[in-house]
């Protein structure tokens, strides 16, 4: 009985241990992750609403979720506003849900868009979060290779700017998108899939439609509630 009850409590106590010292750990670093979570949510906004000037997150409650979205407000040349708007979004991929922060125009038309989080497979669903690079062997010995246009979004999240999100986005096998393909996309609607990862695809394509769908419900709610305050 000795030999069993010794080393159970040896056991129990070093879990209480832990326990606590995790407790005390995740206190003493919530506010270094919160102030870390504030700046990415800055920098994505930024990247889906540049030049505007962003209010404050709102929350709203559509269809029984949680949504979360932010006004932004651009001064025109003619003295005028124009308004836009970013929201955070996901949609089930291959290995989990793909979030993201979407910025859109009055009209619904996708301004940018930027992966905030995935986990998809390596090569093939993550290049949705993945800019190109110009690596060469060279580069990779003397750490020389630098990112092509840093500073810009992979070519998966680039092509989704001009999408009408209001409408049905097609997903069609372009392979890599680039430049000289955007106004044939555009003329449809359309995304150039990832190869060998339609799953992840058709989750931010589907995200992007929802998102946008209960932003215009969110802010329905809002004008609403606006109207019967009068």
């Amino acid at each position: 009985m000795k030999n069993i009850l010794q080393p159970t409590l040896i056991l129990a106590a070093v879990a209480l241990v832990c326990a606590v010292a995790l407790s005390q750990v995740q206190k003493l670093t919530a506010p270094y992750l919160e102030v870390q979570k504030k700046r990415k949510e800055a920098a994505s906004l930024a990247m889906v609403l540049p030049g505007y000037e962003v209010g404050p997150q709102v929350r709203a409650d559509v269809e029984g979720k949680p949504f979360e979205y932010w006004e932004g407000v651009k001064k025109q040349g003619d003295g005028t506003e124009s308004k836009a708007y970013a929201f955070k979004t996901s949609f089930p991929g291959y290995a989990g849900p793909v979030e993201s922060m979407v910025g859109v125009d009055e009209k619904g038309i996708v301004i940018a868009i930027t992966i905030l989080q995935q986990n998809e497979t390596p090569g093939l669903g993550s290049v949705c979060a993945e800019a190109e690079t110009g690596q060469t062997l060279w580069g990779a010995l003397t750490g020389s290779s630098r990112t092509k246009e840093a500073g810009t979004a992979p070519w998966f999240q680039r092509q989704f700017s001009g999408v009408d999100a209001g409408r049905e986005i097609r997903l069609v096998k372009k392979g890599p998108w680039r430049p000289e393909l955007r106004d044939e996309l555009l003329q449809e609607n359309a995304v150039s899939a990832l190869t060998g990862a339609t799953i992840t695809s058709t989750a931010v394509v589907r995200s992007v439609r929802e998102g946008f769908s209960r932003l215009v419900k969110a802010r329905e709610q809002a004008t609403a509630a606006r109207e019967s305050g009068r």
